[in-house]
């Protein structure tokens, strides 16, 4: 179900080589276990990054809010 795959998720800070600013994003090794075809290889080194573009991830993310929205009407009806 959606909305359990994007709680597994978890935004973080990190800091990346060659840039001076923290950046905020998804772990890959997390993101994989969720979605396995949106992360690759970083060139030949055995580091993993998350594909650009991430249609699925949106996907993802858009059926995690539709259950949100459910469970929203739902308790509005109690």
């Amino acid at each position: 179900n959606p909305l359990e795959k994007v709680k597994s998720l978890r935004a973080c800070e990190y800091d990346k080589e060659g840039k001076e600013e923290r950046e905020t994003g998804l772990i890959a090794q997390d993101v994989e276990k969720v979605i396995d075809n949106l992360v690759k290889k970083s060139g030949s080194s055995d580091y993993l990054k998350i594909k650009t573009g991430g249609h699925e991830l949106i996907a993802l993310l858009v059926g995690a809010i539709q259950e949100l929205s459910e469970q929203v009407d739902e308790l509005k009806r109690r």
